[in-house]
Formats: structure tokens, sequence, C-alpha cells
């Protein structure tokens, strides 16, 4: 079968003291495809699934694509047809990938919905179409069709636990999409016990998983805990190679985290590593989350001329990007950030307003709760202090609906503090007494008490108690 084909390969091999190389073997192995194995349609086809899941792996479809075409017709001609499900679903998911959206998807659903796969067939086909899902960023098929391919995994007569902590990511992953925290937080602890138990958790895989649980956990609004996910990632990949930058997308993370919990030079240090990294890999996006995070502590740290500096650095890279994507929205939201603290009150209420509308037209994410915290400080600076109170109000219930029953929360913590002094405002001081009392109880959990946010937070505490006169 395939391990014979792949064992004449290396025999047969490079010239003496040419290095081997995958990318140079596959090449190869297609000559001898040709020749030794023709008319063998059926190991034909498996060894080219084999090479076209090893480039889709990497997200080169411009090579896995024709390999998984060429595998589907050898199949369908041998007669095996678990062999041409396998062959067809890989197809389909090269095909999303090239932008074929719609047929992809049909290809693999047509597939499955044919019947007749073995267990670890209808697994991958669903694990497939799990990818696919996840690129588009639908929670609700990435959800069921991770939750079918764990079914059929546990259905295979040989245990697969790699796999199997895989798809709990993925699951956890998908949860996280449709808002689900605790649920996604039970799959990716799942997910890393099965890895430990493989001794698999100080490899590139365990770092991808604990950068996903981290999302989920700081999507909670737990900081404290994402951020101990997020340094354990950046210790297993250290571990396997101590000079290599860290990844774009795990610097980024540990850059927000220090940043909301209060670590702002760190944030400045791991921000700017992240911009370097991103440009260096043409990465637009990810370049403009490093510049906007930079601007995002210098403001917090005071220097509104500094942050306007970088903001209009920011903004000459994400005016390229669409219109909804998280660089841009973080950009503006940025901007209006600025212009109230610049004392631009009523321009700043006008831009959260705007983003409030853009944010609930997403899938449920912290945006919609945080934006009506910053509408309710806007508020509250036009002395409109009903409004102040009702979007914090409101924000709260959004964050407490994100918490998914977790303990601590950042943002559960803010709508709190906002909330306490909307009802200060109004004269609610034993209500204002309530959610202060909450908002510290909160933000200490979920951040920390070392925050310069805590002692502000403090003095209004005081301020509530001091007799009226």
């Amino acid at each position: 079968g395939v391990a014979e084909f792949y064992q004449f390969l290396l025999a047969d091999g490079d010239p003496p003291g040419a290095p081997l190389t995958i990318d140079g073997m596959i090449d190869r192995s297609q000559v001898l495809l040709d020749t030794e194995f023709a008319g063998q349609p059926a190991l034909q086809a498996a060894v080219l699934v084999v090479q076209s899941s090893y480039y889709l792996g990497q997200g080169n479809a411009a090579k896995g694509e024709p390999l998984a075409t060429r595998a589907v017709t050898l199949a369908s001609g041998s007669g095996d047809a678990d062999l041409a499900g396998q062959a067809a679903c890989l197809r389909g998911y090269a095909l999303t990938l090239q932008g074929r959206q719609d047929e992809g998807i049909a290809l693999i659903e047509r597939t499955l919905a044919a019947g007749g796969l073995s267990p670890g067939t209808a697994s991958s086909c669903h694990a497939q179409r799990v990818y696919v899902a996840e690129n588009a960023g639908d929670g609700a098929a990435s959800a069921l069709h991770a939750q079918a391919a764990l079914d059929f995994v546990k259905r295979e007569p040989r245990a697969r636990p790699r796999t199997e902590a895989l798809l709990l990511s993925d699951l956890g992953y998908a949860q996280q999409l449709l808002g689900r925290i605790g649920d996604a937080n039970t799959s990716f602890a799942a997910s890393f016990e099965r890895l430990k138990a493989l001794k698999l958790e100080w490899t590139p895989v365990a770092a991808t998983i604990l950068n996903n649980w981290g999302i989920a956990v700081i999507y909670a609004g737990d900081v404290t805990r994402a951020l101990e996910l997020w340094e354990q990632g950046a210790e297993v990949m250290r571990a396997r190679n101590t000079s290599a930058p860290l990844p774009g997308f795990l610097l980024s993370n540990l850059g927000r985290a220090y940043e909301q919990t209060g670590r702002f030079d760190d944030a400045l240090r791991t921000y700017e590593q992240t911009a370097a990294s991103a440009r260096a890999a043409r990465r637009v996006d990810l370049e403009a989350y490093g510049l906007n995070g930079l601007a995002t502590v210098r403001m917090q740290m005071g220097d509104l001329d500094q942050a306007e500096t970088l903001l209009a650095r920011t903004r000459a890279i994400t005016d390229t990007l669409p219109a909804g994507v998280p660089a841009r929205l973080n950009v503006d939201v940025l901007a209006a950030r600025i212009a109230l603290a610049r004392g631009r009150t009523a321009e700043a209420f006008a831009e959260f307003d705007r983003l409030r509308a853009v944010y609930d037209a997403q899938p449920p994410g912290p945006g919609s709760a945080g934006i009506r915290i910053y509408m309710a400080d806007a508020a509250l600076a036009l002395t409109r202090h009903e409004d102040a109170e009702r979007f914090a109000t409101d924000g709260l219930a959004r964050a407490v609906a994100l918490q998914s029953g977790m303990p601590y929360s950042r943002p559960v913590a803010l709508a709190h503090y906002a909330l306490a002094r909307a009802r200060a405002a109004l004269g609610k001081t034993g209500d204002a007494r309530t959610s202060i009392a909450a908002a510290l109880d909160q933000f200490t959990h979920a951040v920390n008490d070392t925050h310069p946010l805590v002692r502000e937070m403090r003095q209004f505490e005081a301020s509530l108690a001091a007799p009226k006169r």
C-alpha cells in the first residue's frame, strides 16, 4: 500500500548528497506513480490523498487542489467508495481555499449525504467541513461538524487520541464563536488534557490550542487566566527554538493581555515586536493590530499626542482593509476614545453610537458590551445621566452573558464601574455603593489589584462613603 510506495520512493532516493525535502520527494513521486505504480488506481489515489493533505495542512491550495482532483478521478475508477469519499472531501476543502466556497461546501456535503463511508473517512470529511466553517467564521456549522467528527472518531476501531484532541479544540473554537464561552473552556481543557496524556504538551499544536483557549477565556473577561495560557503557549514555542521570534498571533494576544492587566511597559515591548514581525511577514492586519495596541497603551498612559501620531500611522495601513474587520474597528474605537479624552465629547458619543450598530451586526463578542461602556462614559461627560445608566446596564447584561458562568470578568467590572458613576450622578448613592463594590470584586480578580484603575475605583468608593454636609 502507501507505506510500500514510500519505501520504494526512499530507496530509489535522491542522488547522493542531495538534501531530502518533503516537497522534492512529492514532486519526484509523481513520476514514480505513473511508471512503477501505473494500473493501480487505488494505491495512486491513496498516495495523492496523503500528499494533498500535506499541502492543504500548510494552506497551500495551489499545490493541494490539483493532487486532490487527480485523486478523485483515480479513486472513482478504483471501486473503493471510501477512498473516493476521502478524496472528494479533501478536494471540497481545497476549492474553498481557492475562493470557490459554494462548490467546495456542496461537494463535501454531497459526499457525506451519500453515506457508505467508514467512521475514519466520515470523521475526516466532517473535519474538512469544520475548517471551511472556521475560515468563514461560521460558529454554528463549526460546532455541528466538530461534534459529528468527534462522534465518528470514537466509533473507529483504533483509538486516535491526537485527532480527538484537535477536534475538541475545534469544538471549543466553534463554541467561542457562538458566545458559549463556558462550553468552550470545557472543550479546550479536555483537548489539552488529552495532549498531556500523549506527552504532546510541548509541541506546536499545543501552542495553537493554548492560543485559542486564551481567546475564549479573554472573551469571557478573565484576563489573568488568558495571560497564563498565552505565556504557557510562548514557553512551548521558546522551548522548541530559543532564538526564533514568537508567531505574530501569539505576540499580539500577549500584548493585549499585558495592556489589559496594566503592565504597560511589557505591552509596549510586545506590541512593538508584533508590528515588526508582521511587517516582515507582510501581515497587514497584524501590523495594524500592533501599532493600534501601542497607541492604546500611550493613551492610557496619558500621552495623547503620541497616541494620535501612532493612530495616524495605523490608519494609513487599515484604510486598505475591508470595513468590518477587527483591525479597522479597533482604530475607529481608539479615535473616539481619544476624542473623548480631548474633551470632544459629542463627536466621541456619535462615533461610539455608529460603532455600536457595527458590533451588534456581528457574532456575539466583547465589542458590543465594550462600546456601551464607552457610550456610558461619553453620556456622563455630557451630563446625560439617565442615558449613562441605561447604556451601562445594557453593557453589563451583555458582558454577563459572555462571561458564561465563569467567575470573574473585566468587562463586567468596567460596566459596574460605569453604572456606579451614573447612579452616583443621579443621587442613587446606595445603588452606586453596591455597583462599585461589585466592580472592585470583579476587577481585582479578573485583572489584578495593582492596575492604575483600581486606585481610581477605590477613591470613587471612598467619595460615596463621605457624609454629606
